[in-house]
Parts: C-alpha cells; sequence; structure tokens
C-alpha cells in the first residue's frame, strides 16, 4: 500500500482499507483500498505575518512582596505574657472537646492545639468564635459541619465545642535581612532576591511565549482554508467530546459550557476540532516542507520545562 501511495504521489490522512477482490492459483491478485487523502496544503505567506512579543521586566514591589511572603513562613509564635483577650490574626493554644447531641466524636478532642483566630479552620467558624477569649477562659461555641465534610457521619450536623483557652502567642515575622538568608540556606539576602528575580522572569518569560503562540496560531488558522479529512476531523472531535462527557459526569464542566444543549456544544466543540486538525495538517507540512525533525534530546528537554 504504502509503496502504492509514493508511485502515485499521494499521502493517506487516514489509515487505508484494503479488501481482497480475488485471490487464487494462476490468478492475478486484484484488491480494492479505500482511504482519505490529504488535501493540496498551501503554505501562508510568512514574510506578511507580523507578531509583537511582550517583554516585561519584575518590578521592586513584587520582589518585596515576595521576600514579605518568605518571611512570613519564617514567623515564629511567641507567647504573650500579658493576659489579655485575644484578637484576629493572634493564636491561641486551647484544648478542645467536640460533641454532636452532647456526644464526644472521633476526632474531636485536642490538647496544646495553636488556633488562629480568624484563620482557616477545619470547620467554619471554629476559630472566629475564640476572639476575645484571655488564657485560663473557658467558652462553648456552636459550629455546623459543612455538608460536603469528609467524614460523611459528621456531614451537615450541628456541633458544639468545649474550649479551654491555655496561652496567647503573636507571630513573630522576622526581618528580611542577611539573618534570614541564613535560615534559608543562602549567605546574604541578596542571593534570594536574585533567585526570586529570575524567578519571576521566567514567568513573565513564559507568559509571553504562550502569548505569541497563541497570535501565531491564530493568523496561520485565518491564512489557511483547505478542507479537513472528515476522519481526521471526526477522530479529534470524538476524543474532544470524550473528554468533555467524562468531565461533566464529574462535575468539572467547563462553566461557559452550563446551560447549552448538546447540539450546540457539539457544534462549537466540531469546530474547535477542525481548527485543531487544520493547524496541525499545516505545522507537519511545514516542518516536512523545511525537513525539520525533532530528536529525542530536544523531546526531552521540552517535557522537562
Amino acid at each position: 500500500t504504502r509503496t502504492l501511495l509514493s508511485e502515485r504521489n499521494m499521502r493517506a490522512a487516514t489509515e487505508p482499507k484494503v479488501e481482497v477482490v480475488s485471490l487464487g492459483d494462476g490468478k492475478d491478485l486484484e484488491f480494492k483500498i479505500e482511504l482519505e487523502l490529504l488535501p493540496e496544503i498551501t503554505m501562508p505567506d510568512f514574510a506578511a505575518i507580523a507578531l509583537t512579543r511582550l517583554k516585561a521586566e519584575p518590578a521592586a514591589e513584587a520582589v518585596d512582596k515576595a521576600l514579605g511572603e518568605i518571611a512570613a513562613r519564617q514567623r515564629e509564635l511567641v507567647e504573650v505574657e500579658e493576659v489579655r483577650p485575644a484578637m484576629s490574626g493572634e493564636v491561641l493554644t486551647v484544648d478542645f472537646l467536640g460533641k454532636v447531641d452532647d456526644v464526644a466524636f472521633p476526632g474531636g478532642t485536642g490538647t496544646d492545639m495553636d488556633v488562629e483566630i480568624g484563620g482557616s479552620g477545619f470547620i467554619p467558624g471554629f476559630s472566629e468564635q475564640m476572639a476575645g477569649m484571655s488564657a485560663g477562659e473557658t467558652k462553648v461555641i456552636n459550629v455546623t459541619f459543612p455538608e460536603e465534610y469528609g467524614a460523611k457521619e459528621l456531614a451537615g450536623k450541628a456541633a458544639t465545642f468545649d474550649i479551654t483557652a491555655k496561652k496567647l502567642k503573636i507571630a513573630s515575622v522576622p526581618a528580611v535581612d542577611d539573618e534570614l538568608a541564613k535560615k534559608l540556606g543562602f549567605d546574604a539576602i541578596d542571593e534570594v532576591r536574585k533567585l526570586i528575580v529570575q524567578q519571576i522572569q521566567r514567568e513573565y518569560d513564559q507568559l509571553s511565549r504562550l502569548r505569541i503562540k497563541r497570535q501565531l496560531l491564530d493568523v496561520l488558522a485565518k491564512a489557511c482554508s483547505f478542507p479537513v479529512p472528515e476522519g481526521m476531523l471526526t477522530a479529534e472531535f470524538d476524543q474532544i467530546w470524550t473528554r468533555l462527557e467524562a468531565e461533566r459526569k464529574e462535575g468539572r464542566q467547563d462553566d461557559d459550557d452550563k446551560g447549552k444543549d448538546d447540539d450546540t456544544l457539539k457544534a462549537e466543540y466540531k469546530a474547535i476540532a477542525e481548527r485543531r486538525v487544520r493547524l496541525g495538517l499545516l505545522l507537519a507540512e511545514i516542518g516536512r516542507a523545511n525537513s525539520i525533525t525533532v530528536t529525542a534530546d530536544e523531546m526531552t528537554r521540552a517535557m522537562r520545562t
């Protein structure tokens, strides 16, 4: 089959279907081949394509913010000697006992647990109700477990927690200086700053590459109008639709797709599939015409970056 296609300068778009018509002693082999051919692909005028590459550099404010976040993660909790009410953002060391219908439940007990007032907790309203408590005080708080809570026996149920406050602590955030750098394994804070600048710059450069890639694909899509082989289009659409149905079944459907009927979605995704196939054929033809190949090393580097 390959020899026949090569002799006639034809290129198959899909796997050829070969049907033997006649085969017997003393007879010539007669067979029939059904296949879709690749269309004639006309190259666009590359010299007429103009794209704009955006260039951005990390601002000092962005670097300072990143350093501040690093310092915040290195914070230490310092006990407050003064007995006073806890405020939002401060930390209470507490013992607690959780109950549902006045009966303690597994996993609802904690000793010497640090809880940030107003911080994210495992139950909404849990830490917020500790605001104003002082060391040595006790309090009963009321909460309701979320409907989607991991433990099904507790999901959606009302509960109480007996809280005993033991210590009040505040976060001590280290200064952004060489001492912080040494805690992170560097000699000076300038080394940390340099690494942050490099990381932010890589992110900016990657976004710039993605943007110009989308621009180029949009230009190429408008520049080519050759027909797409039906078999390739069907295969691409089926793959997209299978993924969409799986995401819909798992409740992960894209917000833009919600509320649309299947006919509308199929029309939209068929257009996407056609664009993908057409661009794929064009890029493959560009590579073939210019003898561009991807080596194993280049593929490995691309997968790692």
